[in-house]
């Protein structure tokens, strides 16, 4: 699952900002596929529930960075949807814009690595 994130995460690299609506959609699914891998390795709990969605930002209490990312992370799947859902959404409606939406799924990636590796996982 944490490849998977990181496939979603070298996708949306790879697209122009200009597409905001795709780059924004597949930064979420990258953050969002990282955080089902630490909640299965957490909790041992697996999921393909639409509503566990809502448990983006569900971490363990020893996360690194923990309040940012239960703060943010919910706050970038709600600019997903307005990506995904909303036909009348423009960039500037992001409550997140897309630069600082890179930095902050680069900074999970890198934070869950590390925590993965604190607890015995080897993630290339």
């Amino acid at each position: 699952m944490f490849n998977l994130g990181l496939d979603h995460y070298h996708f949306a690299e790879g697209t122009d900002s200009s597409d905001w609506r795709h780059k924004k959609s597949r930064l979420y699914y990258a953050a969002y596929n990282v955080a089902r891998s630490i909640r299965l390795h957490y909790d041992g709990v697996y999921s393909t529930d639409s509503e566990d969605h809502k448990k983006v930002g569900n971490l363990p209490n020893d996360f690194p960075n923990l309040a940012k990312y239960q703060n943010d992370l919910p706050i970038l799947r709600d600019d997903r949807n307005k990506c995904d859902y909303d036909h009348v959404a423009s960039e500037q409606d992001l409550f997140i814009g897309i630069d600082d939406t890179v930095t902050l799924v680069e900074e999970f990636i890198q934070d869950s690595r590390d925590y993965l590796k604190t607890k015995g996982n080897i993630i290339l």
